[in-house]
Order: structure tokens, then C-alpha cells, then sequence
């Protein structure tokens, strides 16, 4: 997979938000697979480039932890 190159500000939190967001679209993709049946490489693609985009913008973030 290809990840853009960004700056960061703070990973703090970022690989829960990579996780949280796969398990959270995997869950959504299961059942639109089955109904759908959709290409589920084309679809865990989605899910992984949505993944990284979120985890980005935590990077980007510098409040991105509890206080």
C-alpha cells in the first residue's frame, strides 16, 4: 500500500484509530459483501486507505490524547 508522506504532529493514538477503524468498516463490510457480493479485495482496499487517512489526520492533530 502506498502512504502518503505527511509531516506528523503526534502518533499518539494513531495506531488505535488505524485499528478501531479497521475493526469498526470490517463490520460494515462483512454484511454488504454477502449482500452485495462484492470483490472483497477491492473492498478490504477501501477499508485499509480509510484506515490510513484517519490514523493520518490523528497525526496531524497535536490534541490527540486525552488530558
Amino acid at each position: 500500500y502506498s502512504i502518503p508522506k505527511i509531516e506528523p504532529i503526534s502518533t499518539i493514538g494513531a495506531g488505535d484509530t488505524f485499528n478501531a477503524s479497521i475493526i469498526s468498516d470490517y463490520f460494515k463490510l462483512k454484511e454488504s459483501i454477502f449482500i452485495k457480493n462484492n470483490d472483497i479485495k477491492v473492498e478490504l482496499e477501501k477499508l485499509i486507505n480509510n484506515a490510513v487517512k484517519i490514523s493520518q489526520k490523528v497525526c496531524l492533530s497535536e490534541f490527540n490524547y486525552p488530558v
